[in-house]
């Protein structure tokens, strides 16, 4: 049954993904949300950097 759609493999690679990218935003919700002297401490980027603002 090849080429009839979507595999499992498929399916559960995408829901892989989409639960890593979750994670991820979560975390760096949670790290935003911290001091900035905090961020600073464990070397978190400040969003002045990566935001263009100089």
């Amino acid at each position: 049954m090849r080429g009839d759609g979507i595999t499992l493999e498929a399916l559960f690679g995408s829901v892989r993904s989409y639960r890593e990218a979750l994670r991820r935003m979560r975390a760096e919700r949670v790290l935003n949300g911290l001091p900035a002297r905090l961020r600073k401490d464990i070397g978190w980027p400040d969003s002045n950097r990566y935001s263009g603002a100089d």
